[in-house]
């Protein structure tokens, strides 16, 4: 080969070294380019799996929110029905839990005082309580039959207060004072 480098006139050779250098500045710059290119790939592709990641914890975010305002519908539904269907409404609500109480109480076949009644407001709303008292005197199913058909009454009256009295007739007979609360919206 240097044989062949001696054949080559002068300016052959001046020109074959500018060709050579210029392919090696073509190479090295070849080479720079390529790992600019290859170093920005990985950066976009670290850019990339952090915006996946991003995008998918929005998703999250976004069901997450989507179930949230399911259950606030749902529970605006449930506090409208409790509302239309649970609650008593209108002026005077009482007269109707005190028409209920008795109609509760006289299915039990229950003798019982004269009904006491007080008002409370529960919270800052709009839902007001009446606690209504009165004595019972009767048999241990007797008032378990009165518990039960409070448990199935289809507005809201609780059994909110028993206070045991005593026992006549030889432990036959309870002798309570009970409370009932009933509720209703102004």
């Amino acid at each position: 080969m240097k044989d062949l480098i001696e054949l080559l006139s002068a300016r052959e050779r001046k020109f074959l070294q500018i060709i050579l250098l210029a392919f090696c500045l073509a190479l090295l710059f070849s080479v720079f380019v390529f790992s600019w290119e290859k170093n920005r790939v990985k950066h976009l592709a670290t850019q990339l799996t952090s915006r996946k990641v991003s995008l998918e914890q929005a998703k999250r975010a976004n069901e997450d929110s989507q179930i949230l305002w399911h259950q606030w519908t749902q529970a605006s539904r449930d506090l409208e029905d409790l509302k239309k269907n649970w609650l008593y409404q209108g002026n005077g609500p009482e007269r109707q839990m005190r028409l209920d109480l008795e109609k509760i109480i006289s299915q039990a076949g229950i003798d019982h005082s004269p009904l006491q009644y007080s008002y409370q407001e529960v919270g800052k709303g709009a839902i007001k309580k009446v606690s209504f008292s009165f004595r019972f005197s009767g048999s241990y199913l007797a008032f378990r039959d009165l518990v039960a058909r409070f448990e199935t009454f289809p507005r809201f009256l609780f059994l909110e207060k028993v206070d045991f009295q005593g026992m006549a007739e030889k432990g036959k007979n309870l002798e309570l004072k009970l409370t009932v609360a009933g509720f209703y919206v102004d």
